[in-house]
């Protein structure tokens, strides 16, 4: 009698046990492809951030300078994230770990990569957002997303248009190029490394109804054609930030899905579907014509963080910071990060972007995970489905 009842309770422990280091070597087997660090240089390098634009020069331009306000030939540190969907005093969450992240990097320039407002009419949250870079006098830049302006009164392009306006801060270095291009917002913007060379040259693009139109196309080639004169007559490296992904980011996930060498995964995880245009529009193979755009960064799909190498240009997803609408934290991810640590597919964060002096451009992405941005705002992991502990 005494060894049956030892067999159950033994049995009754093996159990959970034996079920506890399944589940624990299978979130193993089935960790994610996150971004593998080769201790990269991401320190702010000296020197002031100075904006220019006026009549000295046909395209603005960000450099960094020394006390003498000679420019620099030194890398320039861009922080770039997406989809804060800010919409009520939750915000603040949000804000507080932009802040942080901000606080630990110290960049020249933080890029908002689309769907900033969500479902507001009023400008708190504009307000808040402007504080906060004008605190910390940083510069920051905008590209409009799919909910930015969604509840402005007028036409498609009148509503983007008021909405792109509540924006207005000697920091905010974005602007609105010709009445006569689609979209609201396209503009560019030169990172100069001496005052005769361009280092990198930045596109902020609206994608519209999630697509370009071939005026915005043509004002593409325009631009590098135009930059390509001001800089002795040679191609600058370029990158463009859009809110929602080209059509070529599905043919990118098919192709390395089916192994083949056309294109090269970098990093990251397919977790919902690719949205974006049904076809190609012809603005990839435009950018592979001209040999200028390297690198292509866009947000919108929250749970993804997909990087791709095609043809040479880089299509990848920012990390977005989008804890007021929806992210991969939930139930099932996150009870199986408790178990298995490895098991950790958060992807919200910012990226790095480090414009190098020789016109390369490296991307680092910094996962809030492992930032140490939530210590302290416990009071929100309920809400945003957090799991956190402090000192990771």
């Amino acid at each position: 009698m005494k060894n049956k009842t030892v067999k159950k309770i033994l049995l009754l422990i093996s159990i959970p046990c034996i079920v506890y280091s399944t589940i624990y070597f299978s979130l193993s087997i089935f960790k994610p492809n996150r971004y593998e660090y080769n201790n990269e240089d991401i320190s702010t390098k000296e020197g002031k951030v100075i904006y220019v634009n006026d009549s000295s020069t046909s395209i603005p331009y960000l450099a960094k300078v020394d006390d003498n306000d000679n420019i620099l030939d030194v890398d320039f540190k861009i922080l770039c994230t997406s989809d804060l969907h800010l919409r009520d005093d939750n915000a603040l969450f949000t804000l507080t770990v932009l802040e942080r992240f901000i606080d630990k990097q110290n960049p020249d320039l933080v890029i908002i990569n689309g769907d900033i407002i969500h479902d507001r009419l009023d400008t708190i949250m504009q307000e808040k957002l402007i504080s906060l870079f004008e605190s910390k006098q940083t510069y920051f830049a905008i590209t409009l997303g799919n909910h930015d302006g969604a509840y402005y009164e007028g036409s498609y392009i009148e509503a983007r248009e008021n909405f792109y306006n509540t924006f207005s801060s000697p920091y905010l270095i974005t602007y609105h190029d010709s009445s006569s291009i689609d979209g609201y917002g396209n503009c560019v913007i030169n990172i100069k490394t001496s005052s005769t060379k361009i280092s990198q040259t930045l596109f902020f693009m609206d994608t519209m109804q999630e697509d370009y139109t071939s005026n915005q196309i043509s004002w593409y080639e325009n631009k590098i054609n135009t930059i390509k004169e001001m800089n002795n007559n040679v191609v600058t490296n370029s990158i463009v930030f859009s809110h929602i992904q080209l059509y070529e980011y599905k043919t990118c996930y098919e192709l390395c899905k089916n192994k083949s060498s056309e294109c090269k995964l970098l990093y990251g995880n397919r977790k919902e579907p690719i949205d974006g245009p049904d076809s190609s529009n012809g603005f990839f193979d435009k950018m592979v014509e001209l040999n200028s755009t390297k690198m292509f960064v866009s947000g919108h799909d929250h749970n993804n963080d997909l990087s791709f190498m095609y043809k040479g240009i880089n299509l990848l997803y920012n990390q977005p910071l989008s804890y007021q609408t929806y992210t991969r934290r939930g139930f099932l991810y996150n009870l199986g990060y408790i178990i298995n640590r490895k098991f950790d597919y958060f992807n919200d964060g910012v990226n790095i972007l480090m414009i190098r002096n020789s016109g390369s451009v490296d991307n680092i992405p910094l996962y809030a995970q492992h930032e140490n941005v939530f210590d302290g705002l416990n009071k929100y992991y309920k809400k945003f489905k957090i799991v956190y502990f402090e000192k990771e």
